[in-house]
Parts: structure tokens; sequence; C-alpha cells
């Protein structure tokens, strides 16, 4: 007689490697999912590197752009105020071939003030743009006042 406990016993033993089969393909879907996520998760954690890095780069232009129109600004204001000091240079030649009292006072009053205008200059060459406007507007003001000196008909009152 066949127990029906064997035949239980058969029949489990048979339904545990279905079992085990189906927890198996339900766990290799599971890492396949798993691993199709961190794939998507290091492809967007690339782009958005990429992105940093054009951004980055996009930013380094335009800082070198305005790096070089600043330096073109400098020089080109540098080689118009030497321009402006020759002509100064000669005014001042001329007042000194006609020198009297009055005119030697404002000679040596505008030879105090253009060597110190070429330190301002020199210092120029230093300046950051936050400061730039600023001496670039001292050595203009400056500039004039020089011109205005030695273009004066009057000796000046000293």
């Amino acid at each position: 007689m066949i127990h029906y406990s064997h035949v239980l016993a058969l029949a489990v033993s048979l339904s545990l490697p279905i079992a085990c089969d189906k927890a198996s393909d339900d766990q290799v879907k599971t890492t396949g999912a798993e691993v199709k996520a961190n794939n998507e998760v290091t492809a967007t954690n690339e782009r958005a590197a990429q992105a940093d890095r054009a951004t980055k780069a996009a930013e380094n232009n335009t800082i070198a752009a305005a790096n070089n129109d600043f330096a073109r600004l400098r020089a080109d204001y540098r080689t118009q105020t030497q321009q402006n000091l020759r002509q100064l240079d000669a005014k001042v030649t001329a007042l000194e071939a006609r020198s009297t009292s009055g005119i030697d006072a404002r000679l040596n009053a505008l030879h105090a003030e253009r060597i110190q205008f070429d330190t301002d200059l020199d210092a120029l060459g230093s300046a950051t743009e936050s400061t730039w406007d600023a001496q670039k507007a001292a050595l203009d003001k400056k500039l004039t006042d020089m011109n205005a000196l030695a273009e004066r008909k009057t000796p000046a009152p000293y």
C-alpha cells in the first residue's frame, strides 16, 4: 500500500525545482533591472559632466576674451597718453625757450606734475578692472590740468 505521505513527499520534492527556477528567474530579472538602472545613472552622470565641462569652457573663453579686451584697452590708452605727453612736452619746451621768472614757476610746477604723472601712469599698468576707471579718470584730469597750465598766457600766480 502506498502511503499518502510518500506521495505527498514526492509531489513536494518535484515542485521545489520549479519554485527555485521561478525565484532564480526573478533574481535574474531584478539583476538585469539593476544593471540597466546603473547604466542609465552612469550615462546621466556622464552627460552632466560633459555639460559642466562645456559650460566651464565657455566661461573660460568669455573670461579670456574679456582679459584680452582689457589688455587692448590698456595698450590703446598707454599709446594715446604717450602721444598726448609728447604734445605736452613740446609745449613745455616752447615755454622753456621763452623762459622768464613767471614762466619759470610754471615750468617748475609742470616738471613736478609730469614726474608724478609718469609714476601714476606706471601704476595704472597694474590696475585691476575694478580700479582702472578711477585711476584712468585721475590721469586724464592731471593731463588736462598740465595742458591748461602749459597753455596759460599769463604766468601762474605761485
